[in-house]
């Protein structure tokens, strides 16, 4: 019963749907303005496939795209849970992306998941996970001191964080507005250094969008 031609039939059928799902999710995730599409086909997969962790990495990542901070935590703490579980070389680089989740809604987590980045580190990765350490405490440190603005620039134009991958225009200039919103004291050098990086990255966001719509 369990061997019959029906259920095989029903499984190659469910998998070849989910397939068509990802690589559709796949192609609205690299064009422009599309993330939001990208996201609800992920979420739908997540759905019906919860415990795998590439999922759950891919719809955080969205979810930071789109300026959700706050919904993806979650799915970073579970991205987290299911490395726990598996106990690969990736704990490390887990812990730091959801520490980098974190900078934009509790700096103090974020500064203890890049602790528990290093912790578990692999030998490779040691270097890396001092550096994103290192930014996030920094930061902590310059906040307590009444220097925000000075940190915030120094990660932005640092490579450990926030630095990762594709072009983040989105999320580095959002970073920029959280540091304006909540620790800008008046004029300042860092504060018109940052007014003049959230214009430079606009400004390439655009002329990146409109060359992928002339080449679309």
């Amino acid at each position: 019963m369990k061997n019959s031609p029906g259920l095989r039939s029903e499984f190659f059928s469910a998998h070849d749907k989910l397939l068509g799902q990802w690589h559709e999710a796949d192609f609205f995730d690299v064009k422009y303005d599309e993330s939001q599409k990208s996201l609800e086909l992920f979420l739908k997969i997540a759905a019906r496939t919860p415990v795998l962790e590439s999922v759950n990495h891919r719809i955080a990542n969205l979810y930071m795209e789109t300026g959700n901070y706050e919904k993806a935590v979650p799915y970073r703490r579970k991205e987290l849970e299911l490395a726990q579980a598996e106990g690969g070389d990736n704990l490390s680089a887990t812990y730091s992306f959801l520490a980098e989740s974190l900078l934009f809604t509790d700096l103090l987590e974020a500064v203890k998941m890049a602790e528990m980045a290093l912790k578990v580190s692999t030998e490779e990765g040691v270097f890396w996970s001092e550096g994103v350490l290192n930014k996030l405490s920094t930061l902590e440190k310059r906040i307590d001191a009444g220097e925000p603005l000075a940190a915030y620039l120094e990660i932005l134009n640092g490579e450990y964080i926030i630095n990762i991958g594709l072009p983040n225009y989105s999320e580095k200039i959002a970073l920029i507005d959280l540091a304006l919103d909540q620790y800008s004291p008046g004029i300042s050098g860092e504060e018109k250094a940052l007014i003049n990086l959230r214009q430079e990255l606009k400004n390439q966001m655009q002329a990146d969008s409109q060359e992928q719509l002339a080449s679309d």
